[in-house]
């Protein structure tokens, strides 16, 4: 779940998108209020992100943030531009079951008669993006398996600005993938933008880690926050990154609450 980073400041929001008035505060609360003791408990000023309309309880706010983020659809959404510019792989994905495992396994045809890997994937659109392939970064070479649950960036990855595009085609085509570990990877504002892209259209993740990126604040918190409103983002993981207090303690409303409806339905 979220953690607190280093720093903090005021809390006000910088301009986006998705936010569109400058300099007002993310979430209002009044001077020498005692600390919140759940995150359903009663704070006189929940602010909407999207409209700053204000409710006496989180659970109204989430209420109609729900429907709030429906107006906001009718806007410009997390967008990546940069896809726009490249070829991408004709895919089909087929799901079949077998008796020794029981879970949905992608059946992935590309345009390369089906003998792709996640290795080649990554080599195709690190040549698509104009990026150079990371030297300590590698993926499985197994033909037709696009079955990971897990992507972990190690720590001495620096993707940078643009490294992470052709990863995002991996994570993309790696349809049970659920974690994602980004952390001290050197994403940028743009680099969450795209990532978010992506995550709106995936079917499983629920949780990433973004820890240790100082270039992550309140704008990038508040496209997370609508990747989590729009799909069931559990956990993220936020130590170490510039992402104000007040704007941390929303976004961890919003992933408890699916996390209950996600035991709600177990």
């Amino acid at each position: 779940a979220t953690a607190s980073p280093a720093a903090a400041s005021s809390g006000s929001l910088p301009s986006h998108p998705l936010s569109p008035v400058k300099g007002s505060p993310v979430l209002a609360e009044p001077s020498g209020s005692p600390p919140q003791q759940s995150w359903m408990s009663p704070s006189p000023a929940w602010v909407c992100l999207f409209c700053r309309q204000k409710f006496a309880t989180s659970e109204d706010l989430l209420l109609h943030e729900a429907d709030c983020i429906k107006i906001r659809d009718l806007e410009r959404k997390p967008q990546n531009q940069e896809q726009l510019k490249i070829t991408l792989l004709p895919i089909t994905v087929s799901n079949s079951k077998t008796l020794m495992d029981m879970r949905p396994e992608p059946k992935v045809t590309t345009a390369f008669g089906g003998n792709d890997s996640n290795q080649s994937v990554y080599m195709y659109y690190c040549s698509q993006y104009d990026v150079r392939p990371q030297k300590n970064l590698s993926f499985s070479t197994d033909v037709k398996k696009f079955d990971m649950t897990t992507l972990a960036i190690d720590a001495n990855v620096y993707l940078g600005k643009r490294g992470l595009l052709p990863v995002l085609e991996v994570m993309r085509i790696n349809t049970l993938l659920h974690s994602i570990v980004l952390g001290n990877s050197g994403i940028q504002t743009s680099g969450i933008e795209w990532l978010v892209h992506m995550g709106l259209d995936h079917p499983s993740i629920t949780s990433v880690d973004l820890s240790n990126n100082p270039a992550v604040d309140d704008t990038c918190a508040m496209m997370l926050n609508y990747w989590a409103l729009k799909k069931s983002l559990l956990t993220l993981n936020l130590n170490g990154t510039n992402v104000t207090p007040p704007l941390l303690k929303h976004v961890e409303l919003r992933l408890e609450a699916n996390r209950a409806a996600a035991r709600r339905n177990c």
